[in-house]
């Protein structure tokens, strides 16, 4: 994207793109390591949409600072996403079943990286690289967009059960 789009042909560039990020994530993961999952979730998830809204900005706009500055914020989610992703992993499995558990979930996670990222190879060779990182931006927009409002819902949810319990334990006094 950064020689195709942009213009740069330089192998650091292209380097540079997958550190802004992949470097943002696993700062993310050392500092929200001890934040509820809920909120982890509720605020990477945000993040990794706007970022990439942004990055998809900048590329519309041909802004190379914005698609930067858009895929440094979407590491920030991304890293939150595995974090809290791995982390209720982690909770609801018995240590013996860890590992088995963890290794399934990183091939699922290998195969949801790999397969659009194929897909997209083929697309940019079809339809052209602006047409494809457009799709494939929107498509993470939407999935975030998706993950914002189960982790609503599932949250509104454990609220009302809550208050439902609050309620039904006055009465019983």
């Amino acid at each position: 994207m950064a020689a195709n789009l942009f213009g740069l042909s330089s192998h650091v560039i292209g380097g540079l793109v997958v550190t802004l990020l992949c470097g943002p994530a696993s700062v993310t993961v050392f500092v929200l390591r001890g934040w509820p999952t809920e909120r982890t979730l509720a605020l990477a998830a945000g993040l990794l949409l706007g970022g990439t809204a942004v990055g998809l900005a900048g590329v519309q706009e041909h802004s190379l600072t914005m698609a930067a500055v858009g895929t440094a914020i979407a590491g920030v989610g991304f890293g939150g996403s595995a974090l809290a992703s791995f982390g209720t992993l982690a909770r609801i499995a018995e240590p013996a079943e860890r590992g088995e558990l963890f290794a399934v979930a990183f091939v699922i996670s290998y195969l949801a990286f790999s397969i659009p990222a194929v897909v997209a190879g083929f697309a940019a060779t079809n339809v052209g690289l602006h047409e494809t990182s457009v799709v494939y931006s929107a498509a993470v927009i939407a999935f975030s967009a998706l993950a914002l409002a189960a982790q609503w819902l599932r949250t509104a949810r454990a609220r009302n059960a809550d208050r439902r319990d609050r309620i039904a334990g006055v009465q019983d006094w």
